[in-house]
């Protein structure tokens, strides 16, 4: 079975699994396991394979088939120009997050070492990201699982290894709904949070892919919105006078949170659409 041979076959079980991207998955699952390209697949098509190399190649489009995320096969994926390494345990990288670190880093920009608190760091997109926009800044990552601080560390260490800036960046393990945990930090110019905001019952009627992910990333309790009660009631006396707090949200929940932001006396409330369009993050700032 020739390299034109096995992709096909590949992006046929995909498509009869109802993965409407199987062109796409399959040519990335072959690039994984044979180092190949589009291009080499258009002008070498007849290429014969390595026997181990198929076999993983198939049971990679098996493991697909049956709804295990295409990112946890890949072992990575990209967000903002940088490939973070993922796997079971930890949230997915996704687009959504990206007007979250772009608001972030306007509210920031203007600060000389700036504190920075992201809670909830997962893998450590938004922390990694605003490390490499300011250099000097002191960054705090608080994250409850094991599984995504293994992430977390080995991340910071792949992306950050040449980063030379004259700030920091810590991890630590815990939880947001502790105050014992609450009350370890100094005061934060910026608390950034992309917190589990799924409704408790919406979760099983998530995409087969989407339910492979941890569940402790995706549960915001009843109405998806306990861990945003928690950062406005309690968080806030964490942030120093004028810093800012943001956090993504889920679909039609900017302006519940927004609620809540102007409850916990939040001043200067925004809420920023996404690439789609979509409400997706909600700021407010401690004055």
């Amino acid at each position: 079975m020739d390299l034109q041979e096995i992709y096909l076959k590949g992006k046929k079980k995909l498509l009869k699994s109802g993965i409407k991207s199987a062109s796409f998955e399959a040519m990335c699952i072959l690039k994984f396991c044979f180092g190949v390209d589009r291009h080499e697949l258009i002008i070498n098509p007849t290429q014969k394979l390595d026997e181990q190399a198929k076999l993983r190649f198939f049971d990679l489009i098996l493991q697909r088939a049956n709804g295990r995320p295409l990112q946890y096969i890949l072992e990575e994926w990209e967000f903002m120009g940088k490939n973070f390494k993922v796997g079971e345990g930890v949230l997915i990288p996704r687009d959504d997050t990206e007007i979250l670190v772009k608001t972030a880093i306007a509210h920031i920009s203007s600060i000389k070492s700036p504190q920075i608190l992201d809670l909830c760091a997962g893998s450590g997109i938004i922390s990694i990201i605003l490390a490499i926009n300011f250099p000097d800044a002191n960054i705090t990552c608080l994250e409850i699982s094991e599984n995504a601080i293994y992430y977390l560390n080995k991340n910071i260490k792949l992306i950050l290894s040449d980063f030379y800036g004259k700030g920091s960046i810590q991890v630590i393990k815990g939880d947001i709904f502790s105050e014992k945990t609450l009350h370890k930090f100094e005061l934060f110019d910026l608390i950034v949070c992309n917190p589990p905001y799924i409704p408790s019952e919406d979760i099983k009627y998530l995409q087969k892919e989407v339910q492979n992910e941890p569940l402790i990333a995706l549960d915001g309790g009843p109405d998806g919105l306990n861990f945003y009660r928690m950062l406005t009631k309690k968080w806030k006396s964490q942030i120093k006078f004028g810093g800012t707090l943001a956090v993504e949200v889920g679909k039609g929940q900017a302006s519940n949170v927004a609620k809540l932001f102007e409850e916990a006396d939040f001043k200067n409330i925004s809420i920023k659409k996404d690439l789609c369009g979509i409400d997706r993050v909600v700021t407010g700032k401690n004055e």
